[in-house]
């Protein structure tokens, strides 16, 4: 069965593949892939609801996760982390506007193929285990608005 058909819990239990699935943690990634951009700690608490997971224990998985690389951190420049769920398949890349903080998702096949060729290394880096890109501009809304 191919994971796009797959039941949410059983596609959320799959990311976890040959790690341990709390409850914790299927909650967590179940937030994550309902989410249409990525979401800080506070956030994740908000959609957690009060007294379903604590702080500590939310930031305890969160680490885990990103160290397994089922999730993975995003750096807005907002003054903290966001996070997404780390999906080889759908790899991309943040367009995020440096006025009003609006995100948007950004693919493009010739970046890839040459973020591929560098993740290959060097001889002074011969060990690459991940990359960030992200874009930093003005949306159009700010753009109309602030010329």
């Amino acid at each position: 069965m191919e994971e796009h058909h797959m039941k949410p819990d059983t596609e959320i239990r799959a990311m976890l593949s040959g790690h341990k699935a709390t409850q914790g943690r299927i909650r967590l990634l179940g937030i994550l892939r309902k989410a249409s951009a990525p979401l800080t700690i506070q956030e994740l608490l908000q959609r957690l609801g009060k007294n379903a997971i604590d702080k500590v224990t939310v930031y305890r998985i969160v680490k885990i996760l990103q160290k397994e690389s089922v999730i993975r951190q995003i750096d807005f420049q907002h003054g903290h982390a966001h996070y997404e769920l780390a999906h080889p398949e759908n790899h991309h890349h943040h367009f995020v506007c440096i006025r009003c903080g609006k995100t948007k998702d950004f693919k493009n096949a010739s970046m890839e193929n040459l973020l591929t060729k560098a993740s290959k290394g060097s001889p002074d880096f011969p060990l690459v285990k991940h990359h960030s890109l992200e874009i930093f501009g003005f949306c159009r809304n700010c753009t109309k608005k602030h010329p």
